[in-house]
């Protein structure tokens, strides 16, 4: 073991590390714990230089839960090639028969593909409290997009799941050169076992080669980080209201980070990606089965509403309140906006309750309530609480549509 017991990191991993199940050497949390601690010290040296050259570095990371994988050593490797390409990883990427009887569970779902198959990753997820293995299935798209599927077997919070039992847990599209795939379902599936205070369950696999890759939910005001089980793949497990609207995967290449969307599950609100495009002046959503009423998003917060069946964005906060219910996010105050001097947008609350500025604004799902998203932050200015929307319009990433909000 390393000397310094009481370094606070060394010890919070400890304990964190006691509930996963590591599939390795027996020395591996050693070694882990050894390339931790060698971290933070080259990390406290490079801020003492930092601080000598008088240069400060912010991460701005506040409003954001982050699980993250990096690694060891090495230079960034910039991987480009198609998902369909990717080898088969994972501790079960040897099980043929799973694998087989994983992509006829696709093939006979009502979200099934209609070309050849294959398995890019095949594992266990680690967390004992909330343990499910899964196999990602990739099959050739049309335009430039690829189909992905999770097939998973039922959550168990005993660390057993049961192999002979497969269910398509998310089916999705993604661009052929896409640096990550994954998923996050808030809804539990069939068969699995109940985990305890409810929660998300997900797994994100970053490219081959890939140096860095996280996964981040705007929904929550901590952060914190989880260190290295498996290369290049993570197993995020949140609380109850995290999903895929409101989530999203970063990988790293060649000193290069990329956003991209989580699928969600498939008994969760249908989201797909979509491209903004402004066409005379307007905002445009242009995607598959673009529908009024869908939710224009990124996983940071809402853009707008579809207002017609062009797909144009209506990103006025005003309009964005009135597709379902406005709050605070940890009051719960709840509120309206409405529209203010100078083109402003304010808000308004109808209940009672405490609230200062800096606060985030949600939007929740009138009928679905686990559905959360940040729409804007509160300021104060003239003794009235101005609503400053937390994404802009013109500068996005990873953008998607939420059906039925």
């Amino acid at each position: 073991m390393i000397a310094e017991e009481q370094d606070r990191t060394v010890s919070r991993l400890r304990q964190e590390l006691g509930t996963v199940d590591v599939r390795s050497r027996s020395d591996h949390l050693d070694r882990v714990l050894r390339q931790v601690h060698g971290r933070r010290r080259e990390q406290r040296q490079q801020r003492l230089q930092m601080l000598a050259a008088m240069a400060v570095v912010v991460l701005a990371v506040a409003g954001a839960f982050v699980v993250m994988w990096r690694t060891a050593d090495g230079p960034d490797q910039v991987e480009t090639a198609s998902v369909l390409d990717w080898p088969v990883r994972g501790d079960r990427a040897g099980d043929q028969d799973l694998l087989s009887r994983a992509e006829a569970a696709w093939r006979g779902s009502a979200r099934g593909p209609g070309g050849p198959v294959r398995a890019v990753y095949a594992g266990t997820s680690p967390n004992r409290a909330a343990s499910f293995l899964v196999v990602a299935l990739v099959s050739p798209g049309t335009a430039g997009r690829d189909r992905v599927a999770f097939v998973t077997t039922p959550v168990s919070v005993t660390g057993k799941p049961d192999a002979r039992r497969l269910l398509v847990r998310s089916v999705t599209t993604v661009d052929a050169t896409q640096r990550g795939i994954g998923f996050l379902a808030a809804h539990a599936a069939g068969g699995d076992e109940p985990i305890s205070g409810g929660a998300t369950i997900g797994v994100a696999i970053a490219a081959p080669g890939a140096a860095e890759i996280e996964v981040r939910t705007s929904l929550l005001d901590d952060q914190a980080d989880t260190p290295e089980i498996e290369p290049g793949v993570l197993w995020p497990v949140f609380e109850t209201g995290v999903g895929a609207w409101n989530s999203g995967m970063t990988v790293t290449s060649g000193g290069r980070p990329a956003s991209f969307r989580l699928a969600a599950g498939v008994d969760d609100a249908r989201t797909e990606p979509v491209a903004l495009r402004t066409v005379d002046s307007t905002l445009r959503a242009i995607g598959d089965d673009v529908r009024p009423g869908d939710l224009i998003a990124t996983p940071e917060g809402v853009l707008g509403v579809v207002r017609d069946a062009t797909g144009t964005v209506d990103t006025r906060l005003t309009a964005i309140g009135q597709v379902g219910l406005v709050r605070l996010a940890i009051s719960t105050v709840p509120g309206r906006f409405v529209d203010g001097p100078g083109g402003t947008t304010l808000f308004e609350a109808t209940g009672p309750g405490e609230f200062t500025s800096g606060n985030r604004v949600l939007l929740v799902g009138r009928d679905r309530p686990e559905l959360s998203f940040n729409v804007a932050r509160l300021s104060r200015s003239g003794g009235l609480w101005q609503a400053e929307r937390v994404v802009d319009p013109l500068r996005t990433s990873a953008v998607m549509r939420i059906e039925n909000p």
